[in-house]
């Protein structure tokens, strides 16, 4: 599971990310065929899954019907309250994450790189396999003393960095 943005650099400027689920369940018709649910039971695990995810990282969710009905079953709809329950619960707990690795993407540099069809974004679909969590931050954020600490940080696309920004980097990190 992934965000397809920033998700704590947001977090960091006071914001609240929401995450627009359009999870492609089991009653999705087989057009949307891209990560569609074959059966109930892995509809249930994908929105537990995603849940889990939103919460781990301190963010918001909103579950999006794209088109005819893709949570219009009852044990679907049931899920999703027990699932709004749950978040609930978690209102007055610590939001703080504890991901170890920053990955820091520099948004002046895409314009460096070449329009990509998605599918070779490193940053949304292989991180998240790395097996540790992360956080996500833009380049700007480096400098911002309310970034947490991290133990690795890697750096996706700094391709352009003004003085200011290496400056900024080697404040942070040479330690």
């Amino acid at each position: 599971s992934s965000f397809m943005t920033m998700a704590e650099s947001i977090q960091l400027h006071g914001k609240i990310h929401f995450d627009e689920s359009d999870i492609r369940t089991h009653m999705t018709t087989t057009d949307m065929v891209p990560g569609r649910c074959a059966t109930p039971e892995e509809t249930e695990g994908v929105l537990k899954r995603e849940m889990g995810h939103v919460l781990s990282r301190g963010q918001a969710i909103w579950w999006f019907d794209m088109r005819y009905g893709w949570f219009s079953d009852p044990k679907t709809l049931d899920l999703i309250g027990k699932l709004k329950h749950a978040a609930d619960d978690t209102m007055t707990r610590s939001r703080k994450g504890s991901a170890e690795i920053a990955v820091i993407i520099d948004d002046k540099s895409w314009a460096a790189c070449r329009p990509c069809t998605g599918m070779e974004v490193g940053s949304e679909i292989e991180w998240p396999r790395v097996g540790a969590s992360q956080d996500y931050y833009v380049l700007s954020d480096i400098s911002n003393p309310k970034l947490p600490k991290h133990k690795l940080y890697v750096f996706m696309n700094a391709y352009w960095l003004t003085d200011s920004e290496i400056e900024a980097i080697h404040k942070r990190l040479k330690k």
